[in-house]
C-alpha cells in the first residue's frame, strides 16, 4: 500500500506552556435549577423512561433531553468519576442518580454551562455500582474513570451507553486464575426486568440455570462474577458473555480486575460488518471477535499506524466459525488502530484487549464507522495524568482536523500544531494534550469522517475510551 509522509511524533505535539482558561462563571440558583428540571421531567416523562434517543453507533447531539447509563461497577475503597462535557451553545441541566443492588443511593442536580466539562465523583464501593446521568435542554456526553483502592495498580475508563437494548455482548471476560471478570447490569427504569446470561469460549457455551433468568427490580443493579460460572481452561484464550433481555430493559457493562490493573467497558449492542478501533500507548494488542450468528464470518484485519498500514490477517483473512469466538494478535505497528471488516457480508462483534507499557490492561470497544464530529472525554482521573487524543482515519482521503479543548472553566487554548492537524488516509495519529491542570475533553471535527478516542496514563495505570459521534 502507498505510504503517506509520517506525521509528527506524539511528543512534538505537546504544548510548550500551560494554556490560559477563562474564569469560572457562576451557576444558576439551586432552587431555580430544580424547578427547571421538574418542568423538564413532566414534559419528558415518557422520553426519559425509554429505550433511548440513540445507540452507541450514532449519538444524536441535537436531542433536547436524554440520559447516559454507566454500569461501571467498583469495589471496596474504589473511586469513580463521571465526566460530562457540554459542546453546545446552551446551558444544560443535569441530574446524577447513583444506583446499587438495593436501589437508588443518591441523586443530585446541577447545571453545566456551554463549552465546559464537569467531573463528578460518584459512589463506587460496590461491584454493582452504576450511575445514570439525565440531561435537559441540550446534548452532553458522559464517560467514567475508575481507580481502585489506594495502593492497588491500574485505572479504567469507559464511555456510557445512550440507550438500553434487548441484547448486550461482552466480548472479553477473562477468567484465568489471576483475573476476575464481573458483568454489571443496571435497570434504571421503573419496570421490573428479566434477562438471561450465557458465557462462551472457543471450546464451549455455558448457560447456567441460575442465570436463566435473572430478575432485577426497578432502579436496581446486579453484579455477576463470571468466574463463578466459567473458568478458562489452558486451551481457551477468550471468555465472552451475552445478556438477553426477556422482560423490561437493562444496560450491561463489565469490570475486570487482575494483579496488573483493571479494565471496564460498556457492552456492545449488536453485530456490525465493520469495526474501527483506535488505540495508542499499548505494548500489546489482541482483537477479540464474537460471531453470534449461524454462519461463518470471514474477516480482513488491517493495522493502521501513524506512518503506514499493514494487513494483519494475510490475504486469506481470518475465519470465525458460526456461534463461536476467537482472538487474534494485532500487535504489528506501534501506535496503530485496527480496522476489522467482514469479507462475506456477515455481522460480528469486536473489541481490543490492550496491555500498557507497565503491564496495566485496558479494553477498547469499536466504532461502527467514522463520523465527521466527535466528543472525546478524558481517560484519566480529573486530578491529572497524561491524555493523548487518538484519531483514526479509515477512509481514502486526508482528514483535516479542527480540535476544541473543553475544561471545567471553559474552552482552553488549543496548541497550534493540534489546531491545524491532519490525518492521512489509512492512518492513526496521536496528539498529546496539556498535562498541567485538569484532564480535558476534546471536540474533534474532520473535513472527512474519522474515529476519535482517548488514551490515558497515570502512574501504574493505562486506559482507553472511545469518543462519542455527534450529529447536528
Amino acid at each position: 500500500m502507498a505510504e503517506s509522509p509520517p506525521p509528527p511524533p506524539v511528543e512534538d505535539l505537546a504544548p510548550e506552556e500551560a494554556p490560559a482558561a477563562p474564569g469560572r462563571a457562576g451557576l444558576r440558583g439551586r432552587a431555580l435549577l430544580i424547578g427547571v428540571i421538574a418542568v423538564a421531567l413532566v414534559a419528558s416523562a415518557v422520553a426519559l423512561d425509554r429505550v433511548g434517543a440513540a445507540g452507541l453507533g450514532s449519538t444524536a447531539s441535537n436531542a433536547a433531553s436524554g440520559a447516559w447509563f454507566c454500569p461501571h461497577g467498583g469495589g471496596e475503597g474504589w473511586t469513580a468519576w463521571v465526566t460530562v462535557a457540554n459542546p453546545g451553545r446552551s446551558e444544560v441541566a443535569l441530574r446524577f442518580t447513583t444506583l446499587g443492588p438495593h436501589g437508588t443511593t443518591g441523586s443530585d442536580a446541577v447545571s453545566l454551562p456551554p463549552g465546559r466539562e464537569l467531573a463528578r465523583e460518584v459512589p463506587a464501593g460496590d461491584e454493582a455500582a452504576a450511575t445514570e446521568v439525565e440531561f435537559f435542554g441540550g446534548w452532553v456526553g458522559a464517560a467514567v474513570v475508575l481507580r481502585p483502592a489506594s495502593g492497588a495498580p491500574g485505572t479504567a475508563a469507559m464511555r456510557c451507553a445512550s440507550a438500553s437494548h434487548r441484547v448486550w455482548y461482552l466480548p472479553d471476560e477473562l477468567t484465568t486464575p489471576d483475573r476476575t471478570s464481573t458483568v454489571v447490569v443496571m435497570n434504571p427504569f421503573s419496570q421490573l426486568a428479566e434477562f438471561d446470561v450465557s458465557f462462551r469460549s472457543e471450546q464451549r457455551t455455558v448457560s447456567p440455570g441460575t442465570l436463566s433468568p435473572v430478575v432485577l427490580g426497578p432502579h436496581k443493579t446486579v453484579a455477576l462474577r463470571v468466574n463463578t460460572y466459567a473458568l478458562q481452561t489452558p486451551g481457551e484464550d477468550t471468555m465472552t458473555a451475552t445478556v438477553v433481555t426477556r422482560i423490561g430493559r437493562v444496560v450491561a457493562g463489565s469490570l475486570d480486575t487482575s494483579p496488573g490493573g483493571i479494565r471496564a467497558e460498556v457492552g456492545v449492542a449488536g453485530v456490525e460488518r465493520e469495526w474501527v478501533l483506535p488505540a495508542s500507548g499499548y505494548q500489546s494488542a489482541a482483537l477479540t471477535v464474537m460471531n453470534p450468528v449461524d454462519a461463518r464470518v470471514g474477516l480482513t484485519v488491517v493495522a493502521q499506524g501513524p506512518k503506514r498500514q499493514k494487513l494483519v490477517s494475510s490475504v486469506e483473512g481470518f475465519s470465525v466459525p458460526p456461534q463461536s469466538v476467537a482472538t487474534f494478535d494485532v500487535t504489528s505497528l506501534a501506535g496503530a488502530g485496527t480496522l476489522a471488516t467482514t469479507t462475506n457480508d456477515r455481522g460480528f462483534v469486536a473489541a481490543l484487549r490492550l496491555v500498557g507499557v507497565n503491564g496495566d490492561p485496558a479494553a477498547q470497544s469499536g466504532a461502527t464507522g467514522p463520523a465527521r464530529s466527535w466528543l472525546v472525554l478524558p481517560a484519566t482521573p480529573p486530578d491529572g495524568g497524561r491524555n493523548v487524543l487518538v484519531v483514526q482515519n479509515p477512509g481514502n482521503a486526508e482528514a483535516r482536523l479542527t480540535v476544541t479543548l473543553l475544561g471545567p472553566d471553559g474552552t482552553v487554548t488549543t496548541p497550534s500544531r493540534l489546531a491545524s492537524a491532519t490525518v492521512p488516509p489509512g492512518r492513526t495519529v496521536s496528539f498529546a494534550l496539556p498535562t498541567e491542570g485538569p484532564a480535558l475533553s476534546a471536540v474533534v471535527v474532520g473535513s472527512n469522517p474519522v474515529v476519535a478516542a482517548m488514551a490515558g496514563t497515570v502512574p501504574q495505570g493505562y486506559a482507553m475510551t472511545l469518543g462519542m459521534p455527534m450529529s447536528g
